[in-house]
């Protein structure tokens, strides 16, 4: 799901599709080619988002509108429909695990993975990926196709890529997923774990070699 209904996304070349999985390059250029296209009353929808601004105050008027003063400048909107937007969900979650103040290799969250240059460093060469969501596969393609030992820890519920299967055998079915995923034979990747209850990690799945 990378387009909106009334405007398709240009055709992504051949080469540059995995699965149907393509760079984000061209979804960047998609949706900043709908902001400029899109014009509602001589306004595009670029020149409707307000960047570097910080709301600090909203109320509710009388006539059951919404007032919302930002910052710079104290300046103050007024609408009749107020969404909240503002991403709980983008903190980062790092689950604690027994044994990582000892760890003596580098942890990373997925929202600093594109600041990180790991991939490219000699010195890591076993990397291990907790969690099952598309941002894990991400990662975990990712350093496998740098020629990296992957370990790709999934719950033991499976949930993410692996939950598309059917669950018989279930350390088979994942490795073929895993395999699937990174493009390599299930060899390719060192180990799979299923670790922990629904709501939780329940041991130490940090690779200190």
């Amino acid at each position: 799901m990378a387009e909106f209904s009334d405007r398709k996304l240009p055709p992504i070349p051949a080469s540059e599709q995995y699965y149907n999985f393509f760079p984000a390059k061209y979804v960047t250029a998609y949706l900043e080619s709908y902001l400029d296209s899109h014009i509602y009353n001589d306004q595009t929808l670029r020149s409707r988002i307000h960047f570097s601004t910080t709301v600090t105050n909203i109320s509710k008027l009388p006539n059951k509108t919404w007032q919302i003063t930002c910052t710079p400048n104290s300046q103050v909107f007024t609408t009749s429909r107020l969404i909240d937007a503002t991403g709980l969900t983008s903190l980062p979650y790092i689950p604690n695990i027994p044994g990582q103040d000892s760890f003596r290799g580098l942890t990373l969250h997925h929202k600093s993975f594109g600041e990180s240059s790991f991939l490219g460093d000699p010195n890591c060469q076993h990397v291990a990926v907790l969690g099952g969501g598309k941002s894990a596969a991400d990662v975990a393609y990712a350093a496998a196709k740098a020629g990296k030992s992957v370990s790709w820890i999934i719950r033991e519920g499976g949930n993410g890529p692996a939950a598309s299967w059917e669950q018989r055998g279930r350390d088979r079915t994942r490795t073929r997923t895993t395999a699937f995923i990174l493009g390599s034979r299930p060899a390719g990747c060192r180990t799979l774990f299923g670790l922990g209850s629904r709501h939780g990690w329940n041991g130490s799945c940090m690779d200190q070699r």
